[in-house]
C-alpha cells in the first residue's frame, strides 16, 4: 500500500497513533474498574488514588488523541480519498465513481467529526475529575465525622 518512504512513515505513524489511543482507552478501563472498587468499598484511600491515576492519564490521553488528529489532518487529499475508497471498495466496479464521490464529499466531515467526538470525550473526561474530587473530598468529611465522634478511653 505504501509506495514511498513519505507514505510508509505515515502508516507507520498512524498505526501508532492508533495504538497509544487504545492503549490509553485501556488504562482508562483499569482505572474505571479501580474507582467502582473504591466506591464499592468506600475507601477514601482508594478514590484519592483513582483521582490521581485518573488525572494523571487524562493529559498522556489528550496527547495521543492530538498525535491522531495531527496524523489524520497530515493525510493529503488523496491518501484520505485512497484509504476511504479502500474501505468502501467491496462494491462492484459500476459503484466505484459513487464510492469516489462520497469519500471526496466526506473527508472534511470525517475530519470535523473525528475532532467534534475527541473535545466531547476530553470534555467529559475533565468533568469526570470534578466528581471525583468532590466525592474524594465527601469520604474525606465523612471519615472526619466519624472520627470526631469516637471516645478515647
Amino acid at each position: 500500500m505504501a509506495c514511498n518512504l513519505q507514505d510508509a512513515q505515515l502508516e507507520f505513524d498512524a498505526k501508532m497513533a492508533f495504538q497509544m489511543h487504545i492503549f490509553q482507552y485501556i488504562l482508562l478501563a483499569i482505572f474505571s474498574i479501580l474507582g467502582f472498587i473504591a466506591v464499592a468499598r468506600k475507601s477514601r484511600k482508594v478514590a484519592g488514588f483513582h483521582f490521581s491515576s485518573y488525572a494523571a492519564h487524562l493529559p498522556f490521553n489528550v496527547g495521543s488523541g492530538a498525535f491522531l488528529l495531527y496524523i489524520l489532518f497530515a493525510m493529503k487529499g488523496g491518501q484520505v480519498l485512497e484509504m476511504c475508497t479502500h474501505v468502501l471498495g467491496d462494491s462492484k466496479a459500476k459503484d466505484i465513481f459513487l464510492v469516489k464521490d462520497v469519500c471526496n464529499q466526506n473527508a472534511s466531515a470525517i475530519r470535523g467529526a473525528s475532532v467534534a467526538i475527541l473535545v466531547v470525550i476530553y470534555l467529559w473526561e475533565f468533568y469526570s475529575l470534578f466528581i471525583l474530587n468532590s466525592y474524594t473530598k465527601e469520604l474525606a468529611q465523612v471519615d472526619y465525622k466519624v472520627d470526631e465522634y469516637v471516645i478515647s478511653p
